[in-house]
Protein backbone atom coordinates (compact mmCIF):
# COMPACT_ATOMS: atom_id res chain seq x y z
CA UNK A 1 0.00 0.00 0.00
CA UNK A 2 1.25 3.48 -0.73
CA UNK A 3 1.79 6.29 1.73
CA UNK A 4 -0.71 8.98 0.78
CA UNK A 5 -0.72 11.04 3.93
CA UNK A 6 2.43 13.03 3.16
CA UNK A 7 2.98 15.77 0.64
CA UNK A 8 1.27 19.00 -0.23
CA UNK A 9 -1.40 19.90 -2.73
CA UNK A 10 -1.38 18.06 -6.02
CA UNK A 11 0.12 19.84 -8.98
CA UNK A 12 -1.17 17.28 -11.49
CA UNK A 13 -2.79 18.76 -14.60
CA UNK A 14 -6.56 18.89 -14.46
CA UNK A 15 -6.92 16.46 -17.38
CA UNK A 16 -5.52 13.59 -15.34
CA UNK A 17 -8.33 13.22 -12.86
CA UNK A 18 -10.99 15.85 -13.40
CA UNK A 19 -13.52 13.34 -14.67
CA UNK A 20 -14.19 12.28 -11.08
CA UNK A 21 -12.75 15.04 -8.95
CA UNK A 22 -13.65 18.66 -8.38
CA UNK A 23 -10.77 21.14 -8.73
CA UNK A 24 -10.36 23.73 -5.98
CA UNK A 25 -7.45 25.96 -6.92
CA UNK A 26 -4.53 23.56 -7.44
CA UNK A 27 -6.09 20.97 -5.12
CA UNK A 28 -8.50 18.30 -6.30
CA UNK A 29 -11.21 17.07 -3.97
CA UNK A 30 -12.35 13.47 -3.89
CA UNK A 31 -15.60 12.77 -5.70
CA UNK A 32 -16.74 10.34 -2.97
CA UNK A 33 -15.30 12.24 0.00
CA UNK A 34 -15.61 15.92 -0.92
CA UNK A 35 -13.61 17.14 2.06
CA UNK A 36 -10.61 14.94 1.20
CA UNK A 37 -7.82 15.90 -1.22
CA UNK A 38 -6.94 13.54 -4.05
CA UNK A 39 -3.56 12.05 -3.16
CA UNK A 40 -3.42 8.95 -5.33
CA UNK A 41 -4.48 7.31 -8.54
CA UNK A 42 -6.13 3.90 -8.87
CA UNK A 43 -4.71 2.26 -11.99
CA UNK A 44 -7.41 -0.41 -11.96
CA UNK A 45 -10.25 2.14 -12.06
CA UNK A 46 -8.35 4.98 -13.79
CA UNK A 47 -9.48 7.46 -11.18
CA UNK A 48 -8.04 9.85 -8.66
CA UNK A 49 -8.53 8.76 -5.05
CA UNK A 50 -8.12 10.13 -1.55
CA UNK A 51 -6.63 8.34 1.44
CA UNK A 52 -10.08 7.11 2.56
CA UNK A 53 -10.72 5.63 -0.89
CA UNK A 54 -7.29 3.95 -0.84
CA UNK A 55 -8.05 2.12 2.40
CA UNK A 56 -11.68 1.58 1.44
CA UNK A 57 -13.09 0.47 -1.88
CA UNK A 58 -9.71 0.64 -3.68
CA UNK A 59 -7.87 -1.31 -0.93
CA UNK A 60 -6.89 -4.25 -3.12
CA UNK A 61 -6.36 -2.23 -6.30
CA UNK A 62 -3.15 -1.13 -7.96
CA UNK A 63 -2.68 2.45 -6.68
CA UNK A 64 0.13 5.02 -6.85
CA UNK A 65 0.82 8.45 -5.38
CA UNK A 66 -0.49 11.19 -7.62
CA UNK A 67 3.00 12.65 -8.06
CA UNK A 68 4.28 9.26 -9.29
CA UNK A 69 1.90 9.12 -12.25
CA UNK A 70 3.34 8.78 -15.70
CA UNK A 71 1.80 8.87 -19.16
CA UNK A 72 1.18 5.12 -19.28
CA UNK A 73 -0.98 5.33 -16.14
CA UNK A 74 -3.32 7.73 -17.90
CA UNK A 75 -3.44 6.22 -21.40
CA UNK A 76 -6.63 4.29 -20.65
CA UNK A 77 -8.29 7.43 -19.31
CA UNK A 78 -7.22 9.41 -22.39
CA UNK A 79 -8.83 6.77 -24.60
CA UNK A 80 -12.05 6.96 -22.58
CA UNK A 81 -12.11 10.75 -22.97
CA UNK A 82 -11.41 10.53 -26.69
CA UNK A 83 -14.32 8.09 -27.11
CA UNK A 84 -16.60 10.38 -25.12
CA UNK A 85 -15.55 13.35 -27.25
CA UNK A 86 -16.30 11.43 -30.46
CA UNK A 87 -19.70 10.36 -29.11
CA UNK A 88 -20.52 13.95 -28.17
CA UNK A 89 -19.44 15.18 -31.60
CA UNK A 90 -21.73 12.64 -33.28
CA UNK A 91 -24.63 13.67 -31.07
CA UNK A 92 -23.98 17.33 -31.85
CA UNK A 93 -23.95 16.59 -35.60
CA UNK A 94 -27.24 14.68 -35.29
CA UNK A 95 -28.82 17.54 -33.34
CA UNK A 96 -27.69 20.08 -35.93
CA UNK A 97 -29.15 17.93 -38.70
CA UNK A 98 -32.45 17.66 -36.82
CA UNK A 99 -32.47 21.42 -36.29
CA UNK A 100 -31.93 21.99 -40.03
CA UNK A 101 -34.75 19.57 -40.87
CA UNK A 102 -37.03 21.26 -38.35
CA UNK A 103 -36.31 24.66 -39.87
CA UNK A 104 -37.11 23.28 -43.32
CA UNK A 105 -40.38 21.79 -42.08
CA UNK A 106 -41.31 25.01 -40.31
CA UNK A 107 -40.65 26.98 -43.48
CA UNK A 108 -42.91 24.58 -45.42
CA UNK A 109 -45.73 24.65 -42.88
CA UNK A 110 -47.63 27.64 -44.35
CA UNK A 111 -47.59 26.04 -47.82
CA UNK A 112 -48.71 22.66 -46.46
CA UNK A 113 -51.47 24.29 -44.44
CA UNK A 114 -52.71 26.19 -47.52
CA UNK A 115 -52.71 23.00 -49.64
CA UNK A 116 -54.63 21.13 -46.94
CA UNK A 117 -57.24 23.90 -46.80
CA UNK A 118 -57.64 23.71 -50.61
CA UNK A 119 -58.16 19.94 -50.46
CA UNK A 120 -60.71 20.33 -47.66
CA UNK A 121 -62.62 22.87 -49.74
CA UNK A 122 -62.62 20.54 -52.76
CA UNK A 123 -64.08 17.77 -50.59
CA UNK A 124 -66.79 20.15 -49.32
CA UNK A 125 -67.72 21.03 -52.91
CA UNK A 126 -67.86 17.33 -53.85
CA UNK A 127 -64.99 17.48 -56.36
CA UNK A 128 -63.55 14.20 -55.12
CA UNK A 129 -66.89 12.39 -54.86
CA UNK A 130 -66.57 10.64 -58.24
CA UNK A 131 -63.05 9.58 -57.49
CA UNK A 132 -63.98 8.16 -54.09
CA UNK A 133 -67.14 6.43 -55.33
CA UNK A 134 -65.20 4.92 -58.25
CA UNK A 135 -62.50 3.61 -55.88
CA UNK A 136 -65.14 2.12 -53.56
CA UNK A 137 -66.86 0.41 -56.52
CA UNK A 138 -63.54 -1.09 -57.69
CA UNK A 139 -62.84 -2.36 -54.17
CA UNK A 140 -66.35 -3.85 -53.96
CA UNK A 141 -65.88 -5.68 -57.27
CA UNK A 142 -62.49 -7.07 -56.16
CA UNK A 143 -63.93 -8.32 -52.88
CA UNK A 144 -66.93 -9.85 -54.67
CA UNK A 145 -64.62 -11.64 -57.15
CA UNK A 146 -62.47 -12.99 -54.33
CA UNK A 147 -65.59 -14.21 -52.49
CA UNK A 148 -66.81 -16.13 -55.55
CA UNK A 149 -63.40 -17.74 -56.04
CA UNK A 150 -63.44 -19.05 -52.47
Amino acid sequence: MMNMSSGGPSSAPSSTINNQKTPVGNIFRCHDHGCEDVKGFCKDCSSGICFRCAIGKHRNHNIVNIDELDKSDLENQIGVFENKIETLKEKARALLERAKNSETHIEQLPDITMRFAEIQERFRRGLYQELIVGELERNYIQIKDMHYKL
